[in-house]
């Protein structure tokens, strides 16, 4: 399953960069290589398919991968219609300690600095105090 999702990652995200212009695979395998398991891991590098490609759940379903990961996935992607903060409430209040250990892993991975360091003061300032908050609350909800 795990190389399954390297094989499709590396063919859907082969020309997208982060917000500091490095391919954008570092961070699916930063957010990845947190995972405690291989299904962590591989919910690792798939959380942003649905919402930065042109993938579809059927699709993902179709290629093998298993039905409660490609919920997860959905889980994990910010509908058009949503803004980040019901986004945000809508991960938490599904109580997925699975998926929301995945998000922490995300916003960890989306505040290291050496990341952070590629940004202008500007924008390193704005992502720290959009995400450390998130951060928190969903650490608290992982041991409520």
């Amino acid at each position: 399953m795990y190389v399954k999702a390297q094989e499709l990652i590396e063919k859907m995200f082969k020309d997208k960069v982060d917000k500091a212009g490095n391919p954008y695979t570092n961070h699916l395998y930063g957010v990845s290589n947190q995972g405690e398991n291989e299904y962590e891991k591989t919910l690792g590098l798939l959380h942003d398919i649905l919402e930065d490609t042109t993938m579809t759940s059927d699709e993902l379903i179709n290629l093998g991968f298993p039905k409660d990961l490609v919920k997860r996935i959905e889980l994990l992607t910010k509908n058009k219609d949503e803004n980040y903060d019901e986004y945000i409430k809508r991960i938490l209040k599904s109580r997925d300690k699975i998926a929301i250990k995945v998000k922490i892993y995300d916003l960890k991975n989306n505040l290291e600095q050496h990341r952070l360091a590629l940004l202008s003061y500007e924008k390193q300032v704005y992502f720290k105090n959009k995400y450390i908050p998130v951060l928190q609350k969903m650490e608290e909800c992982l041991l409520s």
